[in-house]
C-alpha cells in the first residue's frame, strides 16, 4: 500500500512589530479661550494687503481683533517679537519650523503640509482671525505639493506634462484650488476674517523689469476671494506714521431694502483711499459710509497714484477705478479731495 505523505508543517509566523510613523511636526497647541470680539459685524471674509516693505502690512493684519482671537502664520519669521508684544499667543513661524526640521534644503511641499496641519487642528469657534503673513512662500508650497502628487494632478484635471514643464500655468491652477480650500476650511473652523499680506515686487515686461510698475501675487484666487484689497502707501503728514492706503477692491457695501423705491439698494461705504489704514478707520466707514460728494482729505486718488500698481489687478477692478475717477471729475474734485 502506498503511504500517504505527511502534511507539511506550516511555520508559525512571527509577530510583526507595528510600524510607527512619527510626525514631522508636533501637533499644534492653542492656549486660552475666545475673547469678546471687536470686529465690525459687517467686516468679514478674506482681505488682501500689499505694499512695499516697512509700510505696515503685518501691523494692520494683526490688528483686526483682540490678540487672543488671532492665529498668525508667519512665513518670514520677522514678526515673532511683534506678535509676542501684542499678545498673539497662537503664533506659528511656519518657515522657521520647516527649516528647523528639514534644514535649508527642505522639501517645498512641507510648508503646505505644516500649514494644513495647523488649520485642521483649530478648535471650532476658538479664533476669529487668521493672518497669513507674506503668503508668497505658502503659494509656492502649494505648487510644490501639486508637482509631487500625481493624484492631485489627476483630481484637479491638470496635465502632468504641463505640470512637469511649468507650461500653460503648470501647477498654478491646482495650487489655486488648494489655496481656496484652505480659506474655506478656516471659515468652517469659525474664522471670520482671513487677512493675507504680499510684498510688492517689480513687474516684468519683455523679459525685463517694467519702469515704475509693481506687482503683488498674480495668482487670481487671492484677488477673486478678496472683499477688501489695499495697497499701503506713504502716510499723510498729519497721521504719520499711520500709512495711507489705496482701495484697489471693495466688496463691503451697505445693502438694504428701500421701501419707497421698492428695491434693494447697495451703497458703497469705503472711499477710494483710506487716509488712515487702520481697523478703527475701516470699521468707522462701515458704520458711517464715506461722503463721496464731499470727501475728506486723502480719500480721493489720481490715475497717476494707482498707475504703478495696476499690473496685479483685473480689468473689472480697473474699470471700477475708471468709474471712481470719472465720478470725482464730475464732482469737481482733484486728487487731494478738494474742489478744483
Amino acid at each position: 500500500m502506498n503511504k500517504i505523505p505527511p502534511k507539511p508543517v506550516q511555520p508559525i509566523a512571527k509577530p510583526v512589530a507595528p510600524v510607527i510613523i512619527s510626525k514631522l511636526f508636533p501637533d499644534p497647541t492653542f492656549e486660552g479661550e475666545v475673547t469678546d470680539s471687536i470686529i465690525h459685524p459687517h467686516f468679514h471674509g478674506f482681505n488682501l494687503i500689499t505694499g512695499f516693505r516697512g509700510k505696515g502690512k503685518s501691523t494692520l493684519a494683526m490688528s483686526w481683533d483682540n490678540p487672543n482671537n488671532i492665529i498668525m502664520l508667519d512665513f518670514e519669521g520677522k514678526e515673532e517679537s511683534g506678535a509676542v508684544e501684542l499678545g498673539i499667543k497662537a503664533y506659528f513661524p511656519v518657515m522657521k519650523e520647516v527649516i528647523g526640521k528639514m534644514g535649508t534644503l527642505f522639501e517645498g511641499d512641507q510648508v503646505y503640509n505644516r500649514t494644513l496641519q495647523i488649520i485642521e487642528a483649530l478648535p471650532e469657534g476658538r479664533f476669529t482671525t487668521l493672518v497669513i503673513d507674506n503668503a508668497h512662500e505658502f503659494q509656492e508650497s502649494c505648487c510644490r505639493k501639486i508637482e509631487k502628487d500625481p493624484e492631485l494632478v489627476r483630481r484637479f484635471g491638470l496635465k502632468q506634462k504641463n505640470v512637469d514643464m511649468g507650461s500653460y500655468g503648470g501647477a498654478l491652477p491646482g495650487a489655486k484650488r488648494l489655496i481656496a480650500n484652505l480659506i474655506r476650511l478656516a471659515s468652517a473652523k469659525g474664522i471670520k476674517v482671513v487677512s493675507t499680506t504680499f510684498q510688492l515686487r517689480p513687474a516684468w515686461a519683455n523679459n525685463q523689469p517694467a519702469f515704475n510698475k509693481w506687482t503683488t501675487s498674480n495668482v487670481s484666487i487671492w484677488h477673486e476671494e478678496s472683499k477688501l484689497t489695499l495697497v499701503l502707501t506713504n502716510s499723510l503728514p498729519q497721521y504719520f506714521p499711520v500709512p495711507r492706503a489705496y482701495v484697489m477692491k471693495e466688496n463691503l457695501p451697505l445693502r438694504k431694502w428701500d421701501e419707497n423705491l421698492k428695491k434693494a439698494v447697495h451703497i458703497r461705504r469705503i472711499p477710494a483711499a483710506l487716509p488712515q489704514a487702520t481697523p478703527e478707520a475701516i470699521y468707522g466707514y462701515l458704520t458711517t459710509p464715506a461722503n463721496f460728494k464731499s470727501p475728506a482729505e486723502g480719500e480721493t486718488v489720481t490715475a497717476l497714484e494707482i498707475a504703478p500698481f495696476t499690473e496685479s489687478f483685473s480689468k473689472e477692478q480697473l474699470y471700477e477705478w475708471q468709474q471712481i475717477l470719472k465720478l470725482q471729475k464730475e464732482l469737481g474734485m482733484n486728487g487731494e479731495g478738494e474742489s478744483e
